[in-house]
C-alpha cells in the first residue's frame, strides 16, 4: 500500500507529506523501471523465498500511483505500465495473451478492493512466478477469472 494508507504517527506522516511531491515525481519517473524489477524478479532472477516481497513491492508501487491525486489518469498510467512490462519480449515468450489478460484484470480488481485484498494480490503474483518457473500450469492461473 502507498504511504497514505500506513498507520503511522503524526510526526512520521508529516515527513511523508512534506516529501509527497518528491515521492510522486519519483514514481512517475521511475515507475516502469521499478515495476520491471519487481516483475522480472518474480519471473526469473529472484529466489523463491523473495517472491512475496517482490509481489508486496509491486502492490505498494501500484497503490502509491493509484493514490496519487497529483497524477492525472493514474489508473490508465498504472495499467499501461504493467502491460508495458508484461509485453517485454523476454517475458512475452512465456506468457500467452490469456495469462496477460488474467494478470491485468485481476491485478486491478484487487487493487480497487483496497488493502483487504493485498494477500490475494500477492498470491496472484506469486502464482505468476510459479508459472514462469514451470511450477504451475497456465490453466491454474486462469482460475483467477472464476
Amino acid at each position: 500500500m502507498g504511504w497514505r494508507k500506513l498507520r503511522i504517527g503524526e510526526q512520521t506522516a508529516s515527513v511523508f507529506q512534506n516529501y509527497n511531491r518528491n515521492i510522486s515525481l519519483c514514481t512517475q519517473q521511475h515507475g516502469v523501471s521499478l515495476a520491471q524489477v519487481c516483475i522480472f524478479s518474480l519471473a526469473g532472477s529472484s529466489s523463491q523465498m523473495l517472491w512475496p516481497q517482490h509481489a508486496d513491492c509491486l502492490h505498494s508501487l501500484l497503490s502509491e500511483i493509484l493514490d496519487d491525486n497529483d497524477l492525472p489518469d493514474r489508473e490508465m498510467t498504472c495499467r499501461a505500465m504493467v502491460r508495458h512490462v508484461l509485453a517485454d519480449p523476454a517475458l512475452k515468450k512465456d506468457l500467452s495473451s490469456d495469462v496477460v489478460e488474467v494478470l491485468m484484470k485481476t491485478t486491478f480488481e484487487l487493487l480497487q478492493e483496497g488493502s483487504s485484498k493485498k494477500q490475494k494480490f500477492k498470491m496472484l503474483w506469486t502464482d505468476f512466478a510459479k508459472l514462469c518457473h514451470g511450477e504451475m500450469k497456465t490453466e491454474d492461473l486462469l482460475d483467477y477469472l472464476i
